[in-house]
């Protein structure tokens, strides 16, 4: 009887922990080429979300809610990747802005692709932190016809 519940326990702590993970990570799939080189159309991403610890620091690849998204009034959803960017930051709030002339606001985030295409905060500034998604913590491998894996 004591083994029992001592497996009974054991399987609630893992599904627990298991949808406490299923909550702090989420998978994006990456729609674009902004992030050329270092990420591909249809590459795959492990994103910690904002809430579960997922902070943007210089340097950081993170996913947001476009602000066209946001002045339109459409939440943040990781399972639809149009209302979504992946960029890299470039400065937060109090640091000089990259485009000159002034500072990032407190509690914005400027934001760039890493491709010269790129649509990002050189064009349309800084954004509210608050669309923050969360922070790239890996990149998985894409099933890309053609490709060996993704690689």
């Amino acid at each position: 009887m004591q083994l029992v519940r001592v497996g009974v326990i054991s399987c609630a702590a893992a599904l627990g922990l298991a949808a406490l993970i299923r909550g702090a990570l989420i998978v994006v799939t990456v729609d674009g080429y902004s992030m050329a080189p270092t990420l591909s159309h249809g590459d795959r991403i492990l994103v910690l979300r904002r809430r579960f610890g997922g902070r943007a620091r210089r340097g950081s690849i993170v996913v947001m809610l476009s602000p066209a998204m946001a002045e339109a009034g459409v939440e943040i959803a990781a399972d639809r990747p149009e209302r979504s960017l992946v960029k890299r930051v470039t400065a937060l709030g109090g640091d000089p802005d990259p485009r000159g002339g002034g500072i990032v606001p407190a509690g914005s985030l400027f934001i760039v692709g890493d491709s010269a295409y790129s649509v990002d905060s050189r064009e349309f500034g800084p954004i509210p932190a608050e669309l923050l998604l969360g922070v790239v913590i890996r990149r998985m491998s894409a099933e890309r016809p053609g490709s060996d894996r993704g690689r």
